[in-house]
């Protein structure tokens, strides 16, 4: 899972005035680092998207078939006429 220890927050203490190239390449280097782990973030922030937005199409699917099960059981016992059926001891 994503954690909150980002290297992001190591972004705003290195960034200071370079001298030589070798800082310059010290920084590249740590600036990449933090871009490849923010896009890994990303990736799994999307699959947790998409496992969401698939289970609440399926949570979806099934709500509308209890709905309409419900409304057929509704229309059944309003037209029952509870006159007209037999008590269970005949």
């Amino acid at each position: 899972m994503v954690s909150f220890d980002s290297p992001c927050s190591q972004v705003s203490e290195k960034i200071l005035p370079v001298t030589n190239s070798e800082e310059i390449n010290d920084k590249l280097v740590h600036l990449e680092s933090i871009i490849a782990h923010l896009q890994y973030e990303i990736e799994q922030l999307n699959g947790v998207v998409i496992a969401q937005n698939q289970r609440i199409d399926q949570l979806s699917s099934a709500q509308e078939k209890f709905e309409h099960q419900l409304e057929t059981l509704s229309d059944e016992m309003e037209q029952r006429n509870p006159e007209d059926e037999r008590p269970p001891h005949y």
